[in-house]
């Protein structure tokens, strides 16, 4: 079961930022493993990379304020408060692009 708006937002990131800006076809993968107690979201995407991103983002004269990403950490917030342990972790890809996981403890 995915918690409502876990993925779409990253999702969407992924397209609108890192692809967006390509000249090139790029991929989003969405990845769901369960693992012992946990399951594991992966949004990886081979696009322009968070840096790339955020300096594009500076350019623009009218600037949209996200908050996709902001509020998917509130629901990670809220999941912790309600007794399951989460976690977001959003870092650079090995040849470009973003990875994103989400990490959501089982209940027992």
């Amino acid at each position: 079961m995915v918690p409502p708006l876990m993925i779409q937002p990253v999702v969407e990131n992924a397209i609108q930022h890192g692809l967006g800006p390509l000249d090139r076809v790029g991929h989003v993968w969405v990845n769901v493993t369960e693992e012992v107690h946990q399951i594991h979201y992966r949004i990886e995407d081979d696009g322009i990379g968070r840096e790339a991103a955020a300096r594009l983002a500076d350019q623009k004269i009218f600037r949209h304020r996200s908050h996709g990403v902001e509020l998917l950490h509130e629901r990670v917030s809220l999941l912790n408060d309600l007794g399951y342990p989460s976690q977001l972790v959003v870092m650079d890809g090995p040849s470009g692009g973003t990875i994103v996981d989400i990490y959501i403890t089982l209940p027992s």
